[in-house]
């Protein structure tokens, strides 16, 4: 029997813990399920500003596993991250590294980015980064 469930996986630096919302038996009701968490999700709930690392993420997702055991991520939505972004986007000649926070609005990751501890560049969508880094990919 195949079981769908429904978790947020967090990911911190070299650690990965899996918090369980809730199993299904069919695809339809865990994606139900995942949609209505995903409009109520507080992103950034599981962390704090004082914790020091170099990247944290949390990810709403629907994870299969098969009769024989094994696993496989069906759908995953990161609501939440934390890492450094080059501005250089790892082009030219040095980093311009800012720390940034994503949170999903409901569409896509929304970036704020700061440097020395100061926000100086607010609410840039996930899709438009291309438009925020000084080099193109």
């Amino acid at each position: 029997m195949k079981t769908y469930n429904v978790q947020t996986r967090i990911e911190s630096d070299d650690n990965t813990n899996t918090l369980l919302f809730k199993s299904f038996e069919n695809l339809k009701d865990a994606e139900y399920f995942l949609n209505e968490t995903l409009a109520n999700v507080y992103p950034g709930q599981y962390t704090s500003e004082n914790e020091f690392r170099n990247s944290y993420s949390e990810i709403l997702e629907i994870e299969l596993i098969d009769e024989d055991g094994d696993f496989e991520t069906i759908k995953e939505i990161t609501v939440y991250t934390e890492r450094t972004f080059d501005k250089n986007n790892w082009k030219g000649n040095y980093a311009s590294n800012y720390w940034g926070v994503g949170r999903f609005d409901g569409t896509e990751l929304v970036y704020d980015f700061s440097f020395q501890g100061e926000i100086q560049y607010q609410d840039i969508k996930a899709s438009q980064l291309n438009n925020w880094y000084n080099y193109s990919r």
